[in-house]
């Protein structure tokens, strides 16, 4: 048998035995809505009572602890669903998110400062390449200065033959 048909089959078996209770009469939707809101709610308690604890330093806290029936449930359903699960973004703790964010930002830091290291290497090199081209652009204006003395002084002999 199919997975899913046998669920159908075990959540059929389960209406019927509930509905048998005297309280309510339900159909397998409503049942399973029963059960997705339980596991819900005993969640979110459960992790606002860690959260509670972990906040007071060992002080009292005002919410109450949890149940006999919300621990049975916590045990069907596992801890992985109240605290999520690591393969899961949405479920993952705060502090494993603001962990990998600062390991994130540290590495993100360290490649900004290698890159502006690598760009004032690189404004260094064209300072001095610039430096050098100033020289040799004054020397040869110091050259094309004296060819013209020289032409200048040539000139009138050459004029004059």
């Amino acid at each position: 048998m199919l997975y899913m048909e046998k669920k159908k089959q075990k959540w059929a078996e389960l209406t019927n035995e509930l509905n048998s209770f005297q309280g309510a009469t339900k159909t397998v939707d409503q049942w399973q809505m029963v059960w997705r809101d339980l596991k819900s709610r005993i969640s979110i308690k459960a992790k606002d009572l860690r959260k509670a604890k972990g906040l007071t330093g060992n002080k009292a806290i005002a919410q109450s602890e949890l149940t006999e029936l919300e621990l049975r449930v916590i045990g069907l359903i596992g801890a992985e669903y109240i605290e999520g699960s690591k393969y899961c973004a949405n479920s993952i703790p705060e502090e494993e998110i603001h962990a990998e964010s600062s390991k994130i930002q540290a590495e993100a830091s360290k490649m900004n400062a290698l890159a502006v290291t690598e760009i004032a290497h690189g404004i260094t090199k064209l300072a001095d390449t610039a430096a050098v081209m100033a020289i040799n652009e004054k020397e040869r204006i110091r050259v094309f200065e004296k060819r013209i003395a020289i032409m200048e002084h040539m000139l009138p002999t050459y004029l004059n033959k």
